[in-house]
């Protein structure tokens, strides 16, 4: 049997929260959340149980994601643009709430992949070298200096790094699967 579906008003709609971004710290006691209910994306803290809600950002024009906790549980990143410009950078914010630009370019534009399995870097997409182009780098989290490991200059959207640093699957224009070894620069079909 099919019931009546029930209708929303317009207004019901545009007052529906949205969730992005989530994450879970280290020890597991701490959700990351990213929720329009302030009007624009800000991080919060949600505790395991739910009960406790912690605004950890409080932008009112610029959003601000989150990616996820960095490994020690108590730093975070988050993603954010400048006025809607679309030029996303990579912060980290700490306990005390101060926030660092880790991809501080101008006109970089800047996409998280993944964290090491040491946990001690993380893999993002830039186009700091050259604005047609993301770059694959990886940043120390205790120096906080990136190292370009890929530089792309045909185009192609990056899939994946192995653990080992060595294999890089991506895709081209064409949507064609392509590995690229990192040490020889070789491709492989």
């Amino acid at each position: 049997m099919i019931g009546v579906k029930k209708k929303y008003s317009i207004e019901q709609f545009i007052s529906c929260e949205r969730l992005v971004g989530v994450s879970i710290s280290p020890d597991d006691e701490k959700i990351l959340v990213g929720s329009d209910s302030s009007g624009v994306y800000n991080t919060y803290a949600v505790s395991r149980t739910g009960n406790d809600v912690e605004q950890l950002t409080n932008s009112q024009d610029n959003f601000m994601i989150p990616v996820g906790y960095f490994p020690d549980g108590r730093n975070f990143m988050y993603r954010s643009d400048q006025g809607g410009n679309e030029i996303t950078h990579l912060y980290m914010q700490a306990e005390d709430g101060t926030s660092v630009d880790l991809t501080p370019g101008k006109e970089e534009k800047a996409e998280f992949q993944r964290w090491s399995r040491d946990d001690k870097h993380f893999f993002y997409e830039s186009n700091v070298r050259d604005p047609r182009f993301m770059d694959l780098y990886e940043m120390d989290i205790e120096s906080l200096k990136p190292t370009l490991l890929f530089k792309n200059e045909e185009g192609y959207y990056v899939s994946a790094i192995s653990h080992d640093k060595n294999i890089l699957p991506y895709t081209s224009r064409g949507h064609r699967m392509i590995r690229i070894c990192l040490s020889t620069q070789k491709k492989m079909v």
